[in-house]
């Protein structure tokens, strides 16, 4: 691979320089490659550092009102960007482009509903073990089996949130990228 620099292209001028333009282009190709590299990390490490806020909420003891407002606030941020998403898909004129963007904002409807599910499921259904029946006959079995299944329901809330993160973090790379050609 040749080196590209002005003094090489001015030292001949007369020399054909198809080599040198054809191994920039690839220069500027990988740099293109690195930077959307970078870019997605970016994505990746802010909404990780979102959910880091979401789970550091749920530490002992939780408080559900600012759990509840942080998750609102979420949900509306991605209600807003697949409805934004489906509405810019809708003004596109190329069939071809529409459906890419159809798509992305799928990736962003199902961030929406992982989010909101996994709510539901982390924070949602915690009286039944704050406050377990006492009308059976064997309340320490039924105390023992609620707090198996809230356990299971909880951690599959937090997997939920997680796989959110990821169809976020997806959506958003794959719409700048297509709003960037």
């Amino acid at each position: 691979m040749l080196q590209f620099s002005i003094r090489n292209l001015f030292k001949n001028p007369f020399r054909n320089h198809s080599e040198t333009f054809k191994d920039f282009n690839d220069m500027r190709k990988d740099i293109i490659n690195i930077l959307n590299m970078y870019y997605r990390i970016t994505i990746c490490f802010f909404i990780a550092i979102a959910f880091i806020k979401l789970f550091s909420l749920f530490a002992e003891p939780p408080n559900y009102t600012d759990i509840i407002n942080y998750g609102e606030r979420g949900t509306i941020l991605i209600a807003t960007l697949a409805i934004l998403t489906f509405t810019y898909a809708l003004t596109i004129d190329s069939q071809k482009e529409k459906e890419a963007v159809r798509e992305i904002g799928k990736k962003f409807l199902n961030s929406f509903l992982y989010f909101v599910i996994g709510l539901i499921f982390s924070i949602g259904l915690r009286d039944a073990v704050t406050n377990p029946s006492s009308f059976s006959i064997f309340p320490a079995i039924l105390v023992i089996l609620s707090m198996v299944i809230m356990f299971i329901l909880f951690f599959t809330g937090l997997v939920m949130l997680i796989i959110s993160a990821v169809y976020l973090g997806t959506g958003i790379y794959e719409l700048t990228k297509s709003l960037s050609k």
